[in-house]
């Protein structure tokens, strides 16, 4: 079984008890991903490793079942036994699916255990890499959570110019030099200072330290400005002499 070679039932238990686990996840996945589960109480961690949490897999998901066929048992990976960080008294484990004793030929691990076989078997070594991504969000209020930008809608909105440039005076805020691409590289934010004058007739006039630093210098985002103007609220409230 996919359990071989991994951590026993007692070691299990033992972490279970030192972390103060209640109950267990028996997670699965069907064809497209989404993930099922049941709750299982950990003192019956036994009987979930012999038996594993029974499902109706017609009702579970894309799995390959239908309404007649026997219901299938999501018996647990050892291996893959995760403390749920934002739940103390809760665990997961990641279940290969079976039907009658048997592995389920349409359980997605199931597939990928056999095409490793495979491709082991012809001298291919599988190989993976992580790209790992993230979602800038807001607490609304209410114990949810919101998109950051209220005017981020699209459908496809990576890369978006028009949200780096509602965002371009945080961006340079947090990193005023440099900005990070899609593969992590670092590429030079190019800025142009130019210097203004508090009075139009009188262009060299000598204004105080600190109405130079709140009105004279303003920091144009050369490479976003259009034929309408920079886009930037700092710029828009601006007047350019």
């Amino acid at each position: 079984m996919a359990t071989a070679g991994g951590p026993s039932i007692e070691h299990i238990r033992e972490l279970a008890q030192e972390r103060g686990i209640e109950f267990y996840f028996a997670q699965f996945v069907d064809m497209y991903a989404r993930p099922s589960a049941k709750l299982v109480p950990a003192a019956n961690l036994d009987d979930l490793v012999k038996e594993g949490a029974g499902f109706a897999g017609f009702a579970a998901g894309e799995i390959g079942q239908l309404p007649s066929d026997p219901d299938i048992a999501a018996i647990p990976d050892l291996r893959s036994f995760t403390p749920v960080p934002w739940e103390p008294s809760l665990g997961r484990f990641a279940c290969d699916i079976y039907v009658e004793g048997e592995e389920w030929p349409y359980d997605p691990r199931t597939i990928l255990r056999r095409q490793l076989e495979r491709a082991r078997a012809k001298g291919f070594e599988f190989k993976m890499g992580l790209e790992l991504e993230y979602f800038l969000v807001q607490e609304d209020g209410n114990g949810g959570i919101k998109v950051a930008d209220a005017l981020d809608t699209l459908e496809k909105p990576c890369y978006d110019l028009k949200g780096l440039t509602r965002n371009y005076e945080s961006s340079c805020a947090a990193s005023p030099t440099t900005s990070t691409g899609s593969a992590g590289a670092t590429t030079p934010m190019t800025t142009r200072t130019r210097t203004t004058s508090s009075s139009r007739t009188s262009p060299t006039r000598t204004t105080s330290r600190a109405a130079t630093a709140a009105s004279s210098s303003a920091t144009w985002c050369t490479p976003l400005r259009s034929s309408r103007g920079c886009s930037r609220r700092s710029c828009r409230s601006r007047s350019r002499t």
